[in-house]
């Protein structure tokens, strides 16, 4: 990528990059909602974080997936 593939929101985020396969890709065009869970080490020890998000009928992961 030449350029980030979206806005960044703030000048202190990091942007990340990780290769994903295209049948990993296909399966989240076809998904209705996605969770992520983060671990972050803390000195209290492993906080872990869900974040969901419905997709529903939204078409953008679908369009995105047939590329």
């Amino acid at each position: 990528m030449r350029q980030p593939p979206y806005q960044i929101p703030t000048s202190w985020i990091a942007m990340f990059y990780y290769r994903v396969e295209h049948d990993v890709i296909a399966e989240l065009g076809q998904a209705r909602n996605i969770r992520v869970q983060t671990t972050e080490n803390t000195r209290t020890g492993p906080l872990k974080t869900n974040y969901s998000t419905d997709i529903g009928d939204d078409p953008r992961l679908r369009e995105f997936a047939s590329r």
